[in-house]
């Protein structure tokens, strides 16, 4: 459920506190999250945040720097959203794709999803970031531009050559890009 687009005051202090929480508790994975999306930094393919050529920052100083909004939530989690950071996300809409085009099912942390040769998505106005509590406190469990990507339920052989059509028919709708 969408909750608002108007950035709220209040939620720029509660992804700081998020963000330090994630920082004290789990170092290593946020600072390879940061890196993933600044295009500077990892020159590897997908979810990209744009940031001015002259930007000398890193990707946490402009998480704080943004002004936050609703944008969903569910009993664990709550995702904010910011007009702040426009991107690439790393991911095609399949119904964007020819039906006739061939996407590869493969495994990922634990599930299913179809993966595109195509350098990288559409371009989006806007990132979210998702938090939820972690060690007893709230803290950051993902950032992205554009929207949370639901993940695949489809159960399927890895390794699966199908096409477009097919894997809509399956009720997928995103397929991960992995270059070209």
């Amino acid at each position: 459920m969408i909750l608002g687009i108007n950035p709220d005051p209040a939620l720029r202090p509660r992804v700081h506190a998020a963000i330090d929480v994630t920082k004290a508790n789990q170092l290593p994975a946020w600072e390879d999250l940061c890196n993933s999306r600044d295009p500077r930094r990892m020159r590897s393919f997908g979810n990209r945040f744009h940031l001015h050529p002259d930007y000398t920052g890193d990707i946490e100083a402009v998480l704080r720097e943004c002004e936050w909004s609703f944008y969903s939530s569910d009993s664990e989690s709550v995702t904010l959203r910011t007009f702040d950071l426009p991107g690439h996300i790393g991911v095609a809409d399949l119904n964007t794709l020819s039906p006739y085009q061939m996407v590869l099912l493969k495994e990922a942390k634990g599930r299913f999803e179809a993966q595109v040769y195509q350098h990288r998505g559409q371009q989006v106005p806007f990132s979210t970031i998702v938090l939820g509590f972690l060690w007893q406190e709230e803290g950051v469990w993902d950032f992205r531009a554009g929207p949370v990507m639901e993940p695949c339920t489809v159960e399927k052989p890895v390794n699966v050559e199908i096409n477009v059509a097919t894997a809509l028919q399956m009720g997928m709708r995103w397929a991960r890009c992995v270059g070209l």
